[in-house]
């Protein structure tokens, strides 16, 4: 049996198809879009003009929908996003076979890399986790795969800042205070400057002092966008990254996910913590899963 191929390359992702019906990988990617929303119709348009996903590929506030033209097995491989910041945790990587039916209907959310705040390194977004969901893409029972994307860090403060290949996201970790990662689906928790990553079910939690505003990210189900930071902050990245504040305390937020990682700050203008990496999902058969390398 020929084996029909998506993968996620980098920040991508991409299905490979049997040679009877295209002799390259089909490769979804960012189309170029940046930060807390994912790719409009008209980045979609122009990023895939000229290949075989040319008029195939719809927006839905960000998230690629993509309908399946023939009925097969599937080898699907999901690329996680890096962290916002010098030592952004990195994503995972999940492949696995799929077995799919003419005319399903894949719902593709590309995780975008974590963003700093300009003119400070030490407030890092965290990185958006990549989704293949097939429709109604509403329940657990919906995911192909997902790889979680890395949590926002300044620097290499703590290895939870990698996403995981487990279903729970990481632990944040920070000189002051750190959220815990999320488990069952959910999102990731929040301290007083920085987010939580947005997991399948359920956002990450915002940050607990009003006044920074820093939002954990949103969850699939709910979108998959960035957490919001308004004022002195930065977003999320779509894919369920959280935001992170920046004046008094600095933070890094949570990484997206299946499970959110938590976030972590610290109460001076330091490097000294990590958001956690979220947690990722393979329900394929011959599966090949790593943590922390994208």
């Amino acid at each position: 049996m020929k084996v029909q191929q998506l993968r996620i390359p980098l920040l991508l992702f991409s299905i490979c198809l049997p040679a009877w019906l295209i002799s390259q990988p089909l490769t979804f990617t960012t189309a170029g879009a940046t930060g807390q929303t994912g790719p409009t119709q008209a980045q979609l348009n122009a990023a895939y003009a000229g290949t075989a996903l040319a008029g195939q590929v719809t927006s839905n506030n960000g998230v690629q929908i993509w309908t399946v033209p023939s009925a097969g097995l599937y080898h699907i491989e999901a690329r996680g996003a890096q962290g916002g910041g010098a030592g952004g945790g990195l994503g995972a990587v999940m492949e696995g076979e799929f077995t799919l039916n003419s005319n399903d209907v894949l719902h593709i959310v590309v995780g975008q890399e974590g963003v700093v705040q300009p003119g400070e390194p030490n407030s890092c977004g965290g990185g958006g986790g990549s989704f293949v969901v097939k429709a109604p893409a509403t329940s657990t029972a919906d995911i192909l795969v997902i790889a979680g994307g890395g949590g926002g860090s300044p620097a290499a403060y703590s290895p939870l800042r990698d996403a995981t290949a487990g279903t729970a996201g990481n632990n944040g970790a920070g000189a002051t205070q750190s959220g815990n990662g999320g488990t069952g689906g959910n999102g990731g928790d929040a301290t007083q400057r920085s987010g939580g990553g947005g997991g399948f079910l359920t956002n990450g939690q915002s940050s607990t002092q009003t006044a920074a505003n820093a939002e954990g990210g949103y969850a699939f189900i709910n979108g998959a966008e960035g957490g919001n930071a308004a004022g002195n902050g930065i977003s999320g990245s779509f894919g369920g990254g959280g935001a992170a504040w920046q004046t008094g305390f600095r933070g890094g937020g949570g990484g997206g996910g299946y499970s959110g990682g938590g976030d972590g700050q610290t109460s001076s203008k330091s490097n000294t913590h990590s958001g956690g990496g979220g947690g990722s999902f393979n329900s394929g058969n011959m599966q090949n899963n790593q943590a922390g390398i994208n």
